[in-house]
């Protein structure tokens, strides 16, 4: 499409316009920002020398009054000049702003002074004296230009009228101001580098300069062509000027202002001048004018490129609009195909429940055609039936939740169908505009469906009465083994009956006087005798541990080492075996743990099973019993008992056979040794029971080291205490009386 020259012509008239304004504000913005520090600026300069004109103000009356009493006092007569000396040093101490203080007589000689050197000095040309005499009245002050004193000391006098007893002329009382204490005053106003101050008398001479500037210190501004001139002929108390100053020959922004007091007639006022410089002063006003130049620029320049490129892309957009346009119809046309050939139902619903899509399936399912099924309502194509069941689904949809759920339909040809519905909702920006409905035919799934629950309901009914027969088995086979351990237990007792009085008339017969034939006869009697005792304890330990429920007690972690280790140590010593213990890692590991939870009878019984094994096979050298901590997670400690001995270890062969229980691992050895790994056995099924593990390594030639790791719960302080747990020396433990 071709753009009509008018509408190219409107187009630069408005973008022309548009850049007219944005720089007349632009512009305006500028001249105000420009206007406004100006305005802010003389106020501030002039707030300043307001400070400084108040301050000097209250100095000059301060002054009026201290010379008005010291004339009085003089005319007097009650004082002498010592005492007018003394007390003239007393006030110059304590008014920092006056050099010296005099009394000159009606000839214009110094009568009394602090400044004894001046004392007798006659200046009655002075003009701070020839203007106080003829004041004739002491209700005014005179301030004398600035001059050098014969003390060499560039200065201002204060002069007052002083009058006799009659009212004629008797002298005059001067004070000589301070130039060093009005210089820190003046610096103090200043509030940037670019800033300085004069302090001039109104007749024009400069007094004081802050920063000091030798060049302008006693210059006279009295001249037509100063600001200072046209501040005085203006008449008015203060005045801001714009323009080049006299005394530096800059240009300046100027503020200045006569020093008056309402309570003091002056003859011969200061004038206070405060400049700054604009350079200075605007140079940050400059870069905002000259950013915003740039800144116009580049609005303008990036514009007019803009407008020219917009123009001659906007006929390329046209072109490819056309062509978009023409593939979007083509894409819907696709898509249409698509949808129709899609063997479920594919329909749009907007918020209203109005159809605003359906497919070539959905109108066969209803048979509708295009114009009557799209706007058609809900309730009006579904029935009111299926619409109130399908209802929840639909205001869920609404809500912005997908739904998905099974339907009964009734086609217009009488067929049951069953179908599978999806409501997806269409979302833009938390907005629900409608939802997309999906249905499929699964009347053939459904079938297969009730087919596979008809066979996995048969197969359950036949697993059910297998778990049954299970059931029934384990609970003979439990029977059985409690059958087993009752004989056990019951045939053990019988034989171990009659072993007792064998056992105890032996040792009773090998104290007496014997033979050695009977003798050794008799020892072989008490040892198999023992042997067969022992067997038998073990044996109904054994089979004590098939329903034994395990009791946890709190016990004091750094003495649980001791209190399992006591047997052990006894049997080996009896043996004449080194024993070793070691359980310092229990003792500083953790010293924060003072109880743990532990079944100790269990834990005795497994140490007494193993460390009886140890001793047995080792002929010389030790037994080592060491407890420490292997870890801690969760408020468990795993607690790691180790016990080695030096004996001559299990053949490698029969070590993984050994944690199997009734094995012998020491081969030939055991038919010296005997045994049949009953005490393995129980050492095994005592450490499950505690929920623990236990590990064998075997070191040939010189011994094995067998690993017990139990998991022990801590305890807190309260907690142990409760559940205390208390063993004797001998090793018997039992519960504490709380």
């Amino acid at each position: 499409m071709v753009i009509a020259k008018t509408d190219l012509r409107i187009t630069w008239v408005m973008l022309l316009s548009a850049l007219s304004v944005i720089g007349a504000g632009i512009a305006f913005n500028l001249y105000s920002d420009w206007h406004r520090i100006r305005l802010q600026e003389e106020q501030h300069m002039l707030s300043q020398v307001h400070i400084v004109e108040k301050i000097i103000s209250n100095d000059l009356e301060a002054i009026n009054s201290v010379l008005d009493e010291l004339g009085k006092e003089w005319v007097s007569g009650l004082f002498s000049v010592n005492d007018m000396n003394e007390q003239m040093s007393i006030l110059e101490t304590s008014m920092p702003g006056v050099r010296t203080f005099a009394i000159l007589d009606s000839q214009g000689t110094i009568l009394a002074s602090n400044r004894r050197e001046l004392v007798g000095l006659n200046f009655v040309d002075r003009h701070y004296f020839q203007r106080a005499k003829k004041m004739a009245s002491s209700s005014g002050l005179v301030l004398s230009p600035p001059f050098f004193t014969s003390l060499g000391i560039y200065t201002i006098n204060a002069s007052k009228f002083v009058a006799d007893l009659s009212g004629d002329f008797k002298g005059v009382a001067v004070a000589s101001l301070e130039p060093d204490y009005f210089e820190p005053l003046l610096k103090a106003v200043l509030y940037d580098d670019d800033m300085w101050v004069h302090l001039v008398h109104e007749q024009g001479v400069v007094f004081l300069t802050a920063p000091e500037r030798e060049e302008v210190s006693g210059k006279n501004l009295a001249n037509s062509e100063t600001l200072f001139s046209k501040h005085i002929e203006s008449g008015k108390a203060e005045n801001i000027f714009w323009g080049t100053v006299w005394s530096t020959n800059e240009q300046r922004l100027l503020a200045i202002s006569t020093i008056k007091t309402k309570k003091l007639e002056l003859d011969g006022s200061l004038v206070v001048m405060i400049a700054r410089d604009p350079e200075v002063l605007f140079a940050p006003w400059r870069a905002d004018f000259f950013w915003h130049t740039i800144f116009f620029g580049l609005i303008s320049v990036v514009s007019i490129v803009s407008l020219l490129f917009y123009q001659r892309r906007k006929a390329i957009d046209d072109e490819r609009e056309k062509i978009v346009s023409d593939a979007i119809q083509e894409r819907e046309r696709f898509l249409k195909t698509i949808t129709d050939n899609i063997p479920s139902m594919v329909g749009y619903w907007d918020a209203s429940l109005h159809c605003r899509f359906a497919n070539a399936t959905y109108k066969e399912w209803y048979r509708k055609n295009s114009e009557d099924i799209v706007g058609i309502s809900m309730a009006d194509l579904l029935g009111t039936d299926v619409f109130s069941k399908n209802q929840p689904y639909v205001r869920a949809a609404l809500e912005g939740m997908p739904q998905t759920f099974e339907r009964t339909l009734q086609c217009s040809d009488g067929l049951v169908r069953h179908t599978l519905a999806h409501y997806i909702p269409d979302m833009a920006e938390n907005d629900v505009k409608g939802f997309f409905v999906l249905v499929t035919d699964i009347t053939a799934l459904k079938e297969i469906q009730d087919s596979l629950e008809a066979q996995v309901a048969e197969r359950t009914d036949e697993l059910q009465n297998t778990v049954i027969d299970l059931k029934q088995a384990k609970k003979q086979a439990e029977l059985a083994n409690r059958a087993k351990s009752a004989f056990l237990a019951s045939i053990s007792h019988e034989l171990r009956t009659p072993l007792n009085p064998i056992v105890a008339f032996s040792e009773i017969m090998l104290a007496s006087d014997l033979n050695d034939e009977y003798h050794d006869y008799l020892v072989d009697i008490n040892q198999s005798a023992c042997k067969l005792q022992t067997l038998f304890d073990r044996l109904l330990k054994f089979v004590s541990l098939e329903d034994y429920k395990p009791e946890y007690a709190a016990v004091s972690l750094v003495s649980i080492g001791e209190i399992i280790c006591h047997d052990i140590r006894q049997v080996a010593e009896a043996k004449k075996l080194r024993f070793e213990l070691n359980d310092t890692d229990l003792r500083s590991a953790y010293p924060f743990v003072e109880y743990v939870l532990a079944e100790i009878n269990l834990l005795k019984m497994v140490i007494d099973e193993l460390g009886d094994n140890a001793v047995r096979f080792t002929d010389n050298g030790s037994v080592a019993f060491r407890a420490s901590v292997c870890a801690m997670h969760h408020g468990v400690l795993s607690i790691c008992f180790e016990i080695k001995d030096t004996g001559p270890g299990i053949d490698e062969e029969r070590l993984e056979d050994v944690l199997k229980g009734f094995v012998q691992g020491y081969g030939e050895l055991n038919k010296c040794f005997g045994g049949i790994g009953l005490g393995m056995a129980i050492a095994i099924k005592s450490v499950i029971l505690m929920g623990g593990n236990l590990e064998f390594e075997n070191c040939l030639d010189s011994g094995v080291c067998v690993t017990i790791i139990v998991p022990c719960k801590i305890l807190t302080a309260e907690e142990g205490k409760m559940l205390a747990y208390e063993c004797d020396v001998e090793g018997k433990c039992s519960w504490l009386s709380q």
